[in-house]
């Protein structure tokens, strides 16, 4: 019970932490940079990739939070434009920190769900890109073993 608590604690401290970094203004060239020695981050985030990893989860999340919260859909790539920008307007060090790293082979799956989050949003994934899709996720569903009944 206490290792969960732990973990539990230790995942609470990540969120507010990386949501902390998010915010603040950029101060330096690298935006990460006043972050990595500060005690209370080294604490729960292992490295740099470890941070950097942590924000982009957080931008993916607030980033699909704002799309799907828009009253059609999709959006057209003007409206998912100014989502973007609103969005990087209010996380100012976090869209910061991921254009310095967006190359970063620790986050590409993510930067590429991404990307595929804006086209579809914007509307420039086609009936067929959609389809193939959603093939993709129904074989991936298919793979999970029936539940056994007793």
């Amino acid at each position: 019970m206490a290792v969960a608590m732990s973990r539990a604690v230790t995942d609470f401290r990540r969120r507010a932490l990386i949501r902390v970094v998010a915010a603040v203004p950029v101060t330096s060239a690298d935006a990460l940079a006043p972050w990595v020695s500060d005690p209370a981050l080294s604490d729960v985030f292992a490295d740099d990739a470890d941070i950097v990893s942590a924000l982009q989860d957080l931008w993916l999340v607030e980033l699909s939070r704002r799309i799907h919260s828009a009253p059609r859909y999709p959006l057209g790539p003007e409206q998912v434009l100014e989502t973007y920008a609103g969005l990087a307007s209010a996380y100012p060090t976090m869209r910061a920190v991921l254009d310095q790293h967006q190359d970063d082979p620790v986050i590409a799956t993510e930067v590429e769900e991404e990307r595929i989050l804006l086209a579809r949003a914007a509307g420039n994934l086609g009936p067929s890109a959609m389809a193939t899709l959603a093939r993709r996720g129904h074989d991936l569903l298919s793979e999970i073993p029936e539940q056994r009944r007793p």
